[in-house]
């Protein structure tokens, strides 16, 4: 085992797998662009558990700084509660135009159908060609009762997003198995979607840009429902799923919940993300926010272990934007080798510990 971590090691040094990727993206555009009703592109920005913007949030203000470019019109970054607007300057920076920041004690809690009702109203005043929700627990949540609120199309878990030739919104979403990509079409406007993380490029941010921040106080009926208590379940030590470099992937091969605390381990000492197949989260060893693939999250990290992972389509679709790919696993047939770029024949439960000790040792991922 430690001759098969050693060779790892150095495998993953000669594909420069353990330096932080340097890529070129596409830059904002630098003029702030005049807003004009039925051109403009809505996101709707989420925070995480720590106040700040999600990726998945920028990756849309990217997406639809490139949708306008076309259209003509404005990108407005929607966002609630009305501290949405302290992040001005970084949702600017990602091209955002205009900021609308709602303020009321309502939208204070988390509640879907007092969000819905208060975005309802702002597209019906404003009349944007597109609203963009991130696939997230909430955005799956509240968009569809703002659709049927407004009696309008809706495209979830889409993939990507292009105009056709008569510039209306195509959203791109996996078909058969993920064996295909199915284009979407509304019919109705302002068009909607709700869009993965993960999926599209992250555009060069250009920290000079500013945007207009208005304060929206809109009219709301009292909640029908709150949430009394919550918890997280996801376990406070590990690095956070959403934009990590090195995520280590958990399948049923590691046997049950006590495999699972021995592959966190190796986590720990890559500094990764831990997430899980399908199966995995079925049989309820790790939480739901955790799975990745076709139904669950799609991931885009530098380097990626695959452990006890058999390989199901399902799953490989979330990791199809992995950089490096290692597997583990004592089944040499495993389908999961044949998307790996590394690939070790062996018991996970035997290697993990032994390359866990190594990149401590080394202190490099």
């Amino acid at each position: 085992p430690f001759e098969a971590a050693q060779q790892l090691f150095r495998t993953l040094e000669g594909r420069n797998a353990l330096s932080p990727r340097s890529t070129r993206r596409a830059r904002v555009a630098s003029m702030i662009r005049k807003p004009m009703p039925g051109k403009d592109v809505w996101i709707a920005c989420e925070t995480n558990m720590a106040g700040e913007i999600t990726r998945g949030s920028m990756e849309l203000l990217s997406s639809g700084n490139k949708l306008v470019q076309s259209l003509g019109g404005a990108v407005f970054a929607v966002g609630f509660p009305a501290s949405i607007g302290r992040h001005a300057a970084l949702l600017a920076s990602y091209g955002a135009d205009r900021i609308l920041a709602l303020d009321h004690p309502e939208l204070e809690r988390y509640a879907p159908e007092t969000i819905a009702e208060a975005m309802a109203n702002l597209v019906q005043e404003h009349t944007p060609f597109a609203l963009l929700l991130c696939a997230s627990e909430r955005g799956r949540d509240w968009g569809p009762r703002l659709a049927a609120r407004l009696k309008l199309g809706l495209t979830g878990d889409a993939i990507g997003l292009e105009l056709d030739g008569e510039g209306r919104l195509i959203a791109l979403k996996p078909a058969f198995g993920g064996n295909i990509v199915a284009p979407i079409l509304s019919k109705t406007y302002p068009q909607m979607a709700t869009v993965r993380s993960g999926v599209m490029e992250l555009a060069e941010p250009i920290d000079s840009r500013t945007a207009d921040v208005e304060i929206v106080r809109p009219a709301l009926s009292p909640a029908r429902s709150r949430v009394l208590n919550s918890r997280s379940i996801l376990d406070p030590t590990i690095v956070p799923l959403e934009g990590a470099e090195v995520v280590v992937g958990i399948g049923m091969g590691v046997g049950g919940p006590d495999g699972i605390e021995c592959v966190k381990d190796l986590a720990h000492a890559l500094n990764a993300a831990v997430c899980a197949t399908r199966r995995v989260t079925d049989e309820g060893w790790m939480p739901r926010q955790l799975q990745v693939g076709l139904t669950g999250k799609t991931i885009e990290p530098r380097l990626y272990f695959a452990i006890g992972i058999s390989g199901a389509p399902n799953h490989l679709i979330g990791i199809k934007r992995a950089g490096t790919v290692v597997a583990i696993n004592d089944d040499r047939d495993a389908s999961i080798f044949e998307r790996a770029d590394i690939g070790l024949v062996g018991d996970w439960a035997t290697l993990t510990p032994v390359i866990a000790q190594l990149f401590r040792q080394r202190q490099t991922v």
